[in-house]
């Protein structure tokens, strides 16, 4: 039957490319809300660190930046994790929240900050007690601040 059967002629047409060549340049801030901490360390309600602070201080581990900071404490270990505590608006010490990059962290150890976030990495910090926190760094009556780490 196959030797029976007419040919079949088979031609590909070939488009041409009706778009030209596109070049995509872009201005890249990690995170748009960097420019939120820029404007928020000028309004002095919290504590600010930015990548020329962190720089002067040289930290081996993100939590030395902590260290000697006003209302923070590095408890001592409790078995083999180590807290950061701040003042708290209903106890005397409490464990503030962090949110990295702008999501929020729960229930983090100093060892666990200091193994997700390296110093060099970290392009500005901000630090607020629990009345001073913006909303979108509270977590609804926790009764502690917030600690906000921004990175590369």
């Amino acid at each position: 039957i196959i030797d029976q059967a007419p040919p079949v002629v088979l031609a590909l047409a070939t488009f041409k490319s009706v778009l030209d060549t596109m070049k995509v340049i872009a201005n890249y801030d990690r995170f748009s809300n960097l420019a939120g901490f820029r404007e928020r360390s000028k309004t002095s309600l919290g504590r600010y660190l930015t990548e020329a602070d962190i720089a002067r201080r040289r930290p081996i581990v993100t939590t030395d930046l902590f260290r000697n900071f006003p209302g923070l404490f590095l408890d001592a270990p409790r078995g083999t994790e180590q807290f950061l505590e701040m003042r708290g608006a209903f106890t005397e010490r409490c464990v503030p929240s962090v949110y990295l990059n702008g999501a929020v962290m729960s229930n983090l150890s100093a060892t666990d900050i200091d193994a997700f976030v390296s110093p060099p990495d970290i392009i500005g910090i901000e630090v607020y007690s629990q009345t001073q926190a913006p909303a979108q760094f509270q977590l609804g009556l926790s009764g502690c601040g917030s600690i906000v780490i921004w990175t590369r």
